[in-house]
């Protein structure tokens, strides 16, 4: 058997880096995105947790301004002050 040249086995080493490299790279990538996602997952339940709350407080602020009117319709006929249309005196 003839002994590898010394010059070929830089390039072995290299690909060899070019692969770890690769993984590394990819696998920080993964973990990335992993943690943008769990980040992604958190606002979205937060969001859907404040929809929520909204839906309930519109139906209530709806109830609110149900009442109001209905108020203001009664007493307008409380404090209604009949005037007189008679015009001709």
């Amino acid at each position: 058997m003839r002994p590898i040249a010394p010059k070929q086995q830089p390039q072995i080493q290299h690909y060899i880096n070019a692969d770890t490299r690769a993984t590394l790279n990819k696998q920080r990538l993964y973990n990335a995105l992993h943690n943008q996602f769990a980040r992604l997952q958190t606002n979205v339940s937060t969001l859907e947790r404040q929809i929520e709350t909204t839906s309930e407080q519109l139906k209530q602020i709806q109830n609110f301004g149900i009442s109001q009117a209905a108020i203001f319709m009664a007493s307008q006929r409380v404090f209604h002050v009949p005037q007189n249309d008679d015009t001709t005196m």
